[in-house]
């Protein structure tokens, strides 16, 4: 157990008994601690078809916000995406972040899923290479009702295969992507082919999206507290079927309206 209090001694007044550190070096380490945070990025459907839940939609996502604030200090990253891709706060302390109203949470438009996430994962590697102190964990979570259909800059099956290898990337530096989606086959592809880990992709009843930021929340504020279960411990994970490396098979290779 890590020593939290310099403790004195006669023999040795300058080092603590318990952990033999000075008392700058315990002061220090405590400065540290204090300054421990968490970045997390929150990918936002707002496509037309949210239009139907778009009140349920706006609960859910501010609920999931007071509970991370609950659990502690955080930056923030909001976009919200259709054919368009807009970005409402950039590694914003997260006590700043507003609810999202029926004002500045209109549903409309297609669905740029790739290019929302390409994206968002790049803006996110940019504000973490600034910071100075390296935050604790790093999740990046994506909730959607629908699939992939108007993306541009990363499209078809190239576009597909540089999602796939950027979400790699960083999983192996420690981040952690969730991806909650209300179409089976948008989970199917979450994991196939875009490159999630199946115990971090969970599928929700399209009238629900309020139920699906409930367990994204408890998810993340899993991971914000050390661990890495994923949706597993919630029992509600979906986990469709994959090859061992975890991509895509040639059975399981689709060719789509945009494939370029």
């Amino acid at each position: 157990m890590e020593c939290k209090e310099f403790v004195k001694s006669l023999a040795d007044p300058f080092h603590c008994r318990n952990c033999r550190r000075t008392l700058q070096e315990h002061e220090s380490n405590g400065a540290l601690e204090s300054d421990r945070f968490d970045f997390i990025t929150v990918i936002l459907d707002r496509s037309g078809s949210m239009q139907q839940v778009k009140n349920k939609t706006i609960e859910g996502f501010n609920a999931y916000l007071d509970e991370q604030r609950s659990a502690g200090k955080a930056l923030f990253t909001l976009v919200q995406f259709d054919d368009e891709y807009e970005v409402l706060y950039d590694a914003a302390p997260i006590d700043i972040v507003e609810h999202r109203t029926a004002a500045n949470y209109q549903p409309r438009g297609s669905t740029a899923l790739l290019d929302a996430i390409g994206r968002a994962v790049a803006a996110t590697s940019e504000q973490v290479s600034k910071l100075s102190v390296k935050p604790k964990c790093i999740l990046v979570s994506v909730i959607t009702d629908g699939l992939e259909n108007a993306s541009v800059e990363f499209c078809g099956e190239k576009g597909r295969r540089q999602i796939f290898q950027m979400i790699e990337e960083r999983k192996k530096e420690g981040w952690q992507f969730f991806f909650i989606g209300a179409e089976p086959k948008a989970i199917e592809d979450a994991v196939q082919e875009y490159g999630f880990s199946a115990s971090h992709t969970t599928s929700y009843a399209v009238a629900a999206p309020d139920e699906a930021f409930a367990l994204l929340s408890r998810a993340n504020i899993a991971s914000r507290a050390g661990l890495n279960c994923g949706f597993g411990s919630q029992g509600n994970s979906n986990q469709p079927s994959r090859g061992n490396s975890g991509r895509p098979s040639s059975k399981t290779k689709r060719r789509r309206a945009n494939d370029v």
